[in-house]
């Protein structure tokens, strides 16, 4: 069985997540000056489902894996592995027990540690060079925002403030949403990784919903 692959196509020319830097290059094309034609594809040794794609501003690409495991690779401007992060341009720090067990919402924070939102709704926090860091959280990571018993969270994007702070979004519903209630969640984190229990209630906000 052929292994899985990854493919990240060039974005690049639309001009609406990278700048296009080559005067070659027309809008709506593929940019020739990235990857083999304007297409990258690798062999992650994985199923791997972009969940989030983002520039740093040094021009690196960060992109997360929203299926299974927990991964976010990070390509060079030119779209070549950047080998310089986790084990040859992927880390996947939760490895081998895999929890949590998949990567969404990126966010970037001002002095180059990366923030992913995490499945089940956490917030992860990752070195520069694609190590865990385990100051923030416990252990690297956060709790997820409290929901009422017998409802699920599913996670959305992530923000960090000009102070540090982290927030989240997301949507809770009742398991198995037969009565399709739902709340939208909003949550915010201190620096360090710890609910600001300045915002809302112990931290979170949440608005009932309908149907």
């Amino acid at each position: 069985m052929k292994s899985p692959r990854f493919v990240l196509e060039g974005l690049l020319a639309l001009g609406l997540v990278f700048p296009v830097e080559n005067a070659l290059a027309t809008a709506g094309t593929l940019d020739p000056t990235f990857g083999s034609n304007g297409v990258v594809s690798v062999n992650l040794n994985s199923q791997f489902l972009p969940g989030d794609v983002i520039e740093q501003t040094d021009g690196k690409i960060l992109v997360s894996n929203s299926y299974f495991p927990f991964q976010v690779a990070r390509f060079e401007h030119n779209g070549s592995l950047d080998t310089s992060f986790g084990s040859g341009g992927v880390t996947n720090p939760f490895a081998p027990n895999n929890n949590p067990s998949s990567a969404g919402a990126l966010a970037l924070q001002s002095d180059g540690k990366i923030v992913v939102v995490a499945g089940g709704g956490s917030v992860v926090r990752l070195n520069s060079d694609g190590s865990l860091d385990t100051t923030f959280g416990n252990g690297g990571m956060t709790i997820a925002p409290s929901v009422p018993s017998g409802w699920g969270f599913s996670a959305g994007p992530a923000l960090v403030q000009p102070d540090g702070k982290i927030l989240l979004g997301g949507t809770a519903s009742e398991i198995g949403y037969r009565t399709e209630s739902f709340q939208t969640v909003l949550a915010r984190y201190n620096a360090n990784g710890s609910p600001d229990t300045t915002f809302g209630k112990g931290g979170s906000i949440r608005v009932a919903g309908g149907s």
